[in-house]
């Protein structure tokens, strides 16, 4: 049986494998993080409790006699860089289908109505991770596990699909795909014109039946 007839009825049930592919771009940005950030704080032994009184709230730490400052503020400049990393994955996976994550375990980004989404839809659909990541990423985990078909709220706005490599996708909500023997394609109707299309894995979108 072929991918694409494995994921005939829900071409979105990748769950372990988009969790596998969060984890490994998340573990690129925590390298460019700390290769990033690393140089601009400055630690100080020996302090006294009110060491950070002259900084402001998010610039110094103290932790026993130990601080540690960081004079951009690391609230400030995390909040950035996550949004500007997510952004930039989602810009990648619009643009081609799948960053270093996805790429790796064979799963990809595509519009709902099938094809690239395109770097537009990828930009809103990563800037929206910052939100989906919220509280250790529970919000975009309970929001696939709970969807039909499984979609995060980046992917809700950018009407976007995570799906196998090679599965055909149909808009949630039109007819089941059908596999047409004669041809050897995957057949479904178009609900708004009636018309049928098939799966055309030269440009990875539905084409007209001809």
């Amino acid at each position: 049986m072929t991918e694409a007839e494995t994921f005939a009825v829900d071409a979105t049930n990748v769950l372990g494998r988009r969790i596998i592919a969060h984890c490994i771009d998340f573990s690129l940005l925590v390298l460019v993080f700390a290769a990033v950030f690393a140089g601009g704080f400055k630690a100080y032994s020996d302090v006294s409790s009110d060491f950070c009184d002259d900084y402001e709230r998010n610039q110094c730490m103290v932790i026993s006699n130990q601080a540690v400052v960081y004079p951009q503020g690391w609230v400030n400049s995390a909040s950035y860089g996550l949004l500007g990393y997510w952004t930039l994955v989602g810009v990648v996976e619009g643009a081609t289908g799948a960053f270093i994550g996805k790429r790796i375990t064979r799963i990809r980004v595509v519009a709902r109505e099938g094809g690239r989404a395109g770097p537009l839809r990828g930009a809103v659909r990563g800037a929206l991770m910052f939100i989906d990541s919220s509280f250790c990423f529970l919000i975009g985990l309970l929001l696939v596990v709970f969807s039909r078909p499984r979609i995060r709220l980046g992917d809700r706005w950018a009407r976007t699909l995570v799906v196998g490599e090679h599965a055909a996708v149909i808009d949630p909500g039109v007819d089941p795909i059908q596999w047409d023997e004669a041809k050897g394609v995957y057949v479904f109707r178009d609900p708004l014109s009636g018309e049928r299309k098939i799966w055309d894995t030269a440009t990875d979108q539905w084409v007209p039946f001809n």
